[in-house]
């Protein structure tokens, strides 16, 4: 789901610009069809944020190839574990994570955030 903050062109920007790789995506046909977003959390762990692939090309492997990916680029960076958050009502990626060796914490989390004028 988009997110005007979150997905602007100018928060891409900054975040590509604070390390080139955070930021990877996946093409199809010569266009951007997913992406993913490498968070580093300290020297030892990443968060994978954003991970999403088009409707229309979902099953065909390319969320997988971006999330090994990010895996390869956080462990060439250091990092000792990675972490995804989801939606707790979203079984269907959950699967996704469950299948690539992802184990959940047990615990509901929700995401809260403050907009600032």
């Amino acid at each position: 789901m988009f997110d005007e903050v979150w997905d602007s062109q100018e928060n891409f920007a900054s975040i590509i610009v604070a390390n080139p790789q955070a930021i990877q995506v996946g093409e199809a046909e010569n266009k951007v069809v997913g992406l993913i977003i490498i968070d580093s959390h300290g020297t030892d762990t990443s968060f994978f944020y954003r991970l999403a692939v088009d409707q229309n090309h979902r099953g065909s492997g390319i969320g997988s190839a971006l999330l090994q990916k990010a895996e390869d680029i956080a462990k060439d960076m250091g990092a000792k574990e990675v972490a995804v958050y989801v939606d707790a009502e979203n079984t269907i990626i959950q699967r996704f994570y469950t299948m690539k060796g992802y184990k959940t914490s047990g615990k509901k989390y929700i995401c809260m955030y403050k907009t600032h004028a």
